[in-house]
């Protein structure tokens, strides 16, 4: 059950993956990002996630499965969205991917983050890595190696600056760099771990580089 609700990342930037049905916490996803309403948008087999072959009846998931799953993860790292939006009618999303359909690609100078798109010169490749992933023939598909692979070394590529933030958040400040006392629990994109859970969600930028950006949680083991 790959899907982006049950990939895990601790506050180094590990990501694990898990199956402990999280996604049922996890439903109730509006367009805007935050969880309030219920809905069926990550529910457990949602086929947002399954590769066409799996919409067959009496299917069977493989590694290539896998691999169309982890093309729409990645969709979803580049765009910031849910896959096919976060109220679509699940029979049609299955009936579009049956027909051939797949996620739409947004122009690179209307994608989401703190960097424009031209800041990263290899994107065209992580792009089309990610479009492999979707080949509709299961034997067309990468590996999983060859995935991990080139991932590395598309993050290898990144300027020093790039690079560093990629490694995981920076050290921690001691109090939250607004209130000066509680603890930060909170992330930018950037990687300053800098802010508590009161005063994180109030601002739209990293206090400490001034870097767009909402801040996240992170839970350490």
């Amino acid at each position: 059950d790959l899907k982006s609700p049950n990939v895990l990342v601790d506050g180094n930037w590990s990501a694990k993956v898990a199956d402990l049905n999280l996604s049922r916490a996890i439903d109730g996803v509006l367009q805007s990002g935050s969880a309030a309403t219920m809905s069926t948008a990550m529910r457990p087999n949602n086929s947002r996630w399954l590769a066409p072959e799996l919409l067959q009846m009496n299917s069977r998931s493989s590694t290539a499965s896998d691999v169309y799953a982890i093309g729409v993860i990645m969709w979803e790292l580049l765009t910031w969205k849910i896959p096919f939006g976060a109220n679509n009618f699940d029979p049609a999303i299955v009936a579009f991917i049956a027909t051939g359909g797949v996620l739409e690609i947004p122009p690179l100078d209307e994608l989401p983050g703190p960097e424009p798109a031209s800041a990263f010169p290899l994107l065209e490749e992580y792009i089309n890595l990610m479009k492999r992933c979707w080949s509709r023939e299961a034997s067309a598909r990468p590996s999983t190696s060859e995935v991990v692979s080139k991932l590395k070394c598309l993050l290898e590529t990144f300027p020093p600056e790039q690079g560093s933030q990629a490694d995981g958040p920076s050290e921690a400040e001691s109090t939250c760099s607004i209130c000066l006392d509680a603890p930060p629990t909170l992330v930018f994109p950037c990687g300053h771990l800098c802010v508590c859970e009161v005063c994180g969600p109030r601002l739209d930028r990293c206090p400490l580089c001034n870097r767009v950006g909402n801040a996240f949680k992170v839970y350490r083991p």
